[in-house]
C-alpha cells in the first residue's frame, strides 16, 4: 500500500513555502515599484539591537502575516501566477525538493538498519529473514524517488492552478473562523484521508483489478521505505484524489490540510520501512501492521487507524488463510487444526 495522498504531503510543503515566497516577492515589488527600502537594510543597521523591537523585525512579521492571509492580488503578483516559465520553474524546484527529502529520509533508515544492523536483523525487522533481492531493491529506489519528483512538481502545479481557477476551499486567516473550526479541520481531513484511502486501497485489491494495478507494488513483499511512493501511476492518480475532494469540498484552514497530509507522509514512509516501530500517536498502529499486509496480501488497509479494518471486517486474523491468490471472500476458510 502506498498512499499517494502522502505525495500530497510532499507537494503540500512546497505548497507552504510558496505562500510565504509569495509574500516575499510582493516585498520585492514593492521595493521596485514604489522605491520603498527593503527590510534588508534595517535588518543589516539594527542587527545588534533587540530584534523584537526593531523596524525591521515589524517589518517582516508584516511579510509573514501577508503570506498567512495569501495577498496575491497585486498586478505584478498576478501577472507571476500565469507566467508559464515562472510556474515551470517552481514546479522543477519543488519536485527536486521532495526528491531530496524523499531520499534523504529513506535512505537515512536503510543505513542505520539495513547496513549497520542487518546482522541482528532479528532484533528490528518486521520480516527478519526476507530483503529485497538487489533487483528489486533498485528498481523500488528510482520508482519511489521519481514518484516524489512527480508529487513535489504536481503539488506545486495545483497551487498554481488554484490561483488562477480557484477549486479549492482553503481559507488562510484562523480569525475568520476561530480556532475550534481550525481543530475541527484537522479532525475531517484526518478521518476522509484515512476513510477515502481505505476504500481506495481496498478497491484496487479487488480480484478483477488487483493484477493490473495494485500488484506492481505489492512484488515489494518485505518493502523498504523508498517503497512508499513505487506505485503505479492510476494508483497514484487515485489515492492523489483523497486530499484533493476533501479540500475542494469542505472550508478548511490550508495549514490544518498541511499538518494531515504532512504527518500522513511521514507516517507512509515509515510505515514502509520494514523495520519495527511503534506508532507515532496512540491510536497509530505499529510498522507490523502495514507490514502483514505486503506479507499476506489481501487484509489491514487502512493507513494510520485499525477502525475501517475492524468495522468492515479486513483486519487480519491468525486463525485465516492468506495469499496473494487468496481475495475477499475466499479468507473464511480457516487453516485445518
Amino acid at each position: 500500500m502506498s498512499f499517494v495522498v502522502a505525495a500530497a504531503g510532499s507537494g503540500g510543503l512546497m505548497f507552504a513555502i510558496m505562500l510565504v515566497l509569495s509574500s516575499l516577492m510582493q516585498e520585492w515589488d514593492t521595493v521596485l515599484s514604489k522605491g520603498q527600502p527593503s527590510t534588508l537594510v534595517p535588518l543589516l543597521r539594527e542587527a545588534s539591537g533587540n530584534l523584537s523591537t526593531t523596524e525591521w523585525y515589524a517589518n517582516v512579521s508584516s511579510v509573514a502575516d501577508s503570506a498567512l492571509h495569501h495577498h496575491l492580488s497585486t498586478p505584478y503578483m498576478r501577472s507571476l501566477v500565469r507566467d508559464p516559465y515562472f510556474i515551470a520553474f517552481w514546479m522543477m524546484c519543488a519536485g527536486t525538493t521532495t526528491l531530496i527529502i524523499y531520499y534523504l529520509g529513506a535512505q537515512y533508515i536503510h543505513n542505520e538498519y539495513y547496513v549497520k544492523r542487518r546482522a541482528d536483523a532479528a532484533e528490528w525487522k518486521c520480516q527478519p529473514t526476507k530483503f529485497l533481492s538487489d533487483e528489486l531493491a533498485l528498481e523500488e529506489k528510482l520508482t519511489g524517488c521519481w514518484n516524489a519528483f512527480v508529487s513535489g512538481s504536481a503539488g506545486t502545479g495545483l497551487f498554481f492552478l488554484h490561483q488562477n481557477y480557484p477549486i479549492f476551499k482553503f481559507y488562510y486567516d484562523v480569525d475568520e473562523r476561530g480556532w475550534l473550526h481550525y481543530l475541527a479541520g484537522c479532525f475531517l481531513v484526518y478521518l476522509w484521508v484515512d476513510f477515502y484511502s481505505y476504500w481506495m486501497h481496498r478497491l484496487l485489491h479487488h480480484k478483477a483489478i488487483y493484477k493490473y494495478v495494485h500488484k506492481w507494488h505489492h512484488r515489494y513483499k518485505c518493502p523498504t521505505a523508498f517503497g512508499a511512493f513505487a506505485i503505479h501511476p492510476i494508483e497514484y492518480i487515485g489515492f492523489q484524489t483523497a486530499g484533493i475532494w476533501c479540500s475542494a469540498i469542505f472550508p478548511v484552514h490550508v495549514m490544518s490540510f498541511l499538518t494531515v497530509v504532512m504527518f500522513v507522509a511521514y507516517h507512509n514512509q515509515i510505515d514502509h520501512s520494514g523495520v519495527y516501530f511503534e506508532g507515532e500517536l496512540p491510536w497509530v498502529p505499529t510498522t507490523k501492521f502495514h507490514d502483514d499486509h505486503h506479507q499476506y496480501f489481501h487484509l489491514n488497509f487502512g493507513v494510520t487507524l485499525v477502525l475501517w479494518d475492524w468495522l468492515f471486517g479486513t483486519l487480519r486474523q491468525s486463525d485465516r488463510v492468506y495469499g496473494e491468490e487468496v481475495f475477499e471472500g475466499e479468507q473464511d476458510v480457516k487453516k485445518t487444526q
